[in-house]
Formats: C-alpha cells, sequence, structure tokens
C-alpha cells in the first residue's frame, strides 16, 4: 500500500463547522447543529494511485541499471459516525470510527525478472490508525457550543523487506576494526546471494483526548476550531521473522566471524509518535442558496521523523536495534468549499485544497513518497426522504513528479550509531511520479430531526 495522496475521514462535506454526523471527529461542538434525536452516518472513500520510480544509481552488483518501479493501488477510508441528545436539548453525545491514517508500500521485489529497486525499502508494509472518538457537545447559548472527546487509537505495524544482509555483515566486522584499518567490504552491495525476507508486525493502543468550539455570531457565520492532543509516543511490541538464505552460514563459517545463524528471531518494541493537531473552519452563508467554507488543518508531524526497533531479545547479532528514519516538517492544508443548494434536498459543492509537501529531498524514499499537492473535489448530497440521505462524490490529486539528485541515505562502511545504521540503506535517489483519484460514496440515516 502506498499513499502519497492524503485523505481525510469524511465526506467533501465534513469539517470543523459543519452538521455532519462526523462531527465527533471533525469538531464535537459542531454536533449542536444537527437537530434532536439520532443521527448515523456510514461513508468510505477509496484512493486509487499510480506511483512510478526510476532509480538514478546502477545496480552494484551487476552494474546494470534498474527497470523502472511501478505500482497501482487503492486505499480504503471506511468511517462510521453517529449523534444522539438523549432527550437533552442543549447535550449532544457522539461517537465516530475512522482510519484517519493507513500508509505504507507494496511493491514488487523483482522488476523484469531482475531484483528490484525498491526492495531494500518494502516489498510490503503498512502502517495504520484505527480510531474510536467518543465525545459529548454542550450548547452554552445561541451563540457558543463546546464540545470534549478522547482518541482511543489503535496503531498497527506490518512490513516485509528485503535486508541486504551482505550490508550487515560488513557492518558487524568493521565495527571491531580499529580507526585506521582498511572499510574493503567483505561482500558486494546489494548482491542478491546474501539478501534475506524480514517480517516485522506488531500492535499497540494508546488514549488521546480532543477540544472543540462552535461560535455562531449570526445566523451566517460559524466559526469551528478542534485541538488534539495526539498520544504522544505509543511503544507497539514487535515480532521480528527472517528467512536466511543457507549461503550466508556457509559465508559466515568461511570467514570466521563470530555470528550464529539459525533461524532468525527477535522481539523489540517500536516507537511511534501521534502527533496533536489542530483544524479550524469559518463558514459563511447561505446567502441565496450559497454557502462557502475556507479551512486550515496542522499536524505536528516533525515530531515523527524516527521511529526506533529496540531488539529486547534475539537469535542473531546481526539483528540489532534499528532505526527507521522517516523525516517531516509539519503538516498544512488549505482548503476552500463552494456549496450551492438547487432544491431542497439536494446540494453540490465543489471544493479545492492545497498542501505543501511535508519530506524534504533529502530524506525522501519509497515508503516515505510525498507532493505538493492541489487538489479538486466535486460531491452532491441528495435527502432521499426524512430518515435517509446519500453523498456521493470525485478527487483528483495533481501532484507534481519529485527529483531527487542527493540523499541522506547510502552505503555506509561502518555504521556506528543507530542513526547512522538507519541511514544504511541504496541510494533513493530519481524520478517519482504519481497520479491519484479518489471516489466516495455515503449513506445518512436520523430519526426524530432531519440528517442535514
Amino acid at each position: 500500500m502506498c499513499t502519497p495522496a492524503r485523505a481525510d475521514p469524511g465526506s467533501i462535506f465534513s469539517g470543523p463547522t459543519a452538521a455532519d454526523v462526523l462531527a465527533s471527529y471533525w469538531n464535537p461542538a459542531a454536533m449542536t447543529l444537527l437537530g434532536g434525536g439520532t443521527h448515523l452516518g456510514l461513508h468510505s472513500t477509496v484512493m486509487y494511485a499510480r506511483v512510478r520510480y526510476q532509480r538514478a544509481t546502477v545496480n552494484p552488483h551487476d552494474g546494470l541499471p534498474y527497470p523502472e518501479a511501478s505500482l497501482e493501488t487503492f486505499k480504503p477510508d471506511p468511517s462510521v459516525g453517529a449523534v444522539f441528545n438523549a432527550g437533552l436539548d442543549d447535550f449532544r453525545f457522539g461517537l465516530s470510527f475512522t482510519l484517519p491514517m493507513m500508509d505504507g508500500a507494496a511493491w514488487t521485489d523483482t522488476q523484469g525478472g531482475k531484483p528490484a529497486s525498491t526492495r531494500h525499502y518494502a516489498t510490503s508494509g503498512m502502517l495504520l490508525q484505527l480510531s474510536l472518538q467518543p465525545s459529548v457537545a454542550y450548547r452554552i447559548n445561541r451563540y457558543i457550543s463546546v464540545g470534549l472527546g478522547l482518541d482511543v487509537i489503535m496503531m498497527m505495524v506490518e512490513s516485509h523487506v528485503v535486508v541486504d544482509f551482505g550490508a550487515k555483515i560488513n557492518g558487524y566486522a568493521n565495527r571491531f576494526c580499529a580507526a585506521h584499518c582498511p572499510l574493503d567490504p567483505l561482500v558486494s552491495w546489494e548482491d542478491p546471494a546474501f539478501e534475506a525476507m524480514t517480517h516485522v508486525d506488531g500492535s499497540a493502543w494508546d488514549v488521546g483526548a480532543f477540544a472543540g468550539v462552535l461560535i455562531t455570531p449570526t445566523p451566517w457565520l460559524r466559526l469551528g476550531a478542534i485541538f488534539r492532543t495526539g498520544s504522544g509516543e505509543v511503544d507497539i511490541p514487535v515480532e521480528i521473522e527472517v528467512n536466511m538464505p543457507p549461503n550466508i552460514g556457509s559465508f559466515i563459517k568461511a570467514t570466521g566471524l563470530d555470528i550464529l545463524l539459525p533461524d532468525v528471531r527477535a522481539t523489540g518494541e517500536m516507537t511511534m509518535v501521534v502527533p496533536m493537531s489542530l483544524a479550524a473552519a469559518v463558514t459563511v452563508g447561505p446567502f441565496g442558496g450559497v454557502q462557502v467554507t475556507a479551512d486550515m488543518r496542522w499536524v505536528d508531524r516533525s515530531k515523527t521523523g524516527l521511529n526506533l526497533i529496540s531488539i529486547t531479545e534475539a537469535t542473531s547479532k546481526l539483528v540489532t536495534d534499528q532505526s527507521l528514519i522517516l523525516v517531516h516538517e509539519d503538516y498544512f492544508l488549505a482548503g476552500l468549499r463552494v456549496e450551492v443548494r438547487p432544491a431542497s434536498t439536494l446540494m453540490l459543492a465543489v471544493r479545492f485544497e492545497y498542501s505543501p509537501r511535508t519530506v524534504p529531498d533529502a530524506y525522501l524514499t519509497p515508503i516515505s513518497m510525498d507532493f505538493d499537492s492541489y487538489s479538486l473535489h466535486a460531491g452532491l448530497a441528495w435527502q432521499i426522504t426524512s430518515w435517509l440521505g446519500v453523498v456521493a462524490e470525485y478527487s483528483h490529486y495533481f501532484l507534481p513528479e519529485r527529483s531527487i539528485s542527493s540523499s541522506h541515505f547510502g552505503p555506509n562502511p561502518r555504521p556506528l550509531t543507530k542513526i547512522e545504521a538507519g541511514f544504511n540503506y541504496p541510494s533513493p535517489t530519481g524520478v517519482y511520479d504519481v497520479d491519484a483519484d479518489r471516489f466516495g460514496l455515503g449513506f445518512m440515516f436520523s430519526w426524530s430531526g432531519a440528517a442535514r
């Protein structure tokens, strides 16, 4: 799975100032915009992306250029929301289930019958965040509503990646070498004979909190904001399994290195960060059936740059603490939505979004691709009956390609620290290109009140 185009839970009509069944996620205070009774919504989008990567450097094992790596992928983004008032006019209670993060990669380990240029970053991998958000809102008066809630977060990580154990053998041998001794590698870089498939699997959960406010100074102006604390660092217990090829064992015996090589297994902890974030919006209208909303989002992504796997037990000295370098800058998104109501039961919307890339050139890899994103969204909401509504939408993402000429990643003959080991990967320089589209469909149900 590789998702270089971003998408948030909910529909084109969702946001911090929207009367939406996913208000428990977007802004719990906005639940007070919904009428009394019970409201339930089911919505899902599917992202379809076409990704291409042409590595700039040649294969160091045979000196030949790598073929272009490419993939097509679908990323579902389901969400469920419910809002009810339990017979209390000024209170609303909400519950939403969302999938705010589903990232990773699904590159093949061969291209054109040859080892793929992406195999040492990921052959398949997933970083998944499932969130359950219970919340409550209180309307203080006709002008101000407030809301509070919890983020019950489940983090899951799974990865299959081809590890260059030739590079690990070189690093292990040179670690005990004096500073003046030669660093000629015992094994050539990226030699398929010394590669092994490694599987990492783990999960954990944690809890964060959020608070929102909705201010309605006039019937035609709404201002809303939500602040999420995130949950900070989450330690995920992981299990690591390595399918070691037999020739590595025979090579180590021949060289006399003090390394045991049974079937390699290890356990450890992977530290992840669920960052704090802020979203805000202002809605003007409707005037003559037209309503305009401007919104922004900020995520403290700069705190999510290093994922450290600390090994607590292993069957081989070649399996040591590892750092997965995923450096990001803070994430910003700005959006503008225009809604038009041509009939009392029909609403049309067009939305434009812009978000700058958050991964600097020197840290971009096939597992952390990121692009400047310009996206155009179109959707409709149709209230079919008093208790049933439907939402449909389509989005296209304009993502300029990135050409990377220099990188902090590259072969290191003697990585002495965890950080240096985290950068000891094949050079990810080259051209990255992606096209992406998104399709969405949702249903809204309400009892004793209109859903929209």
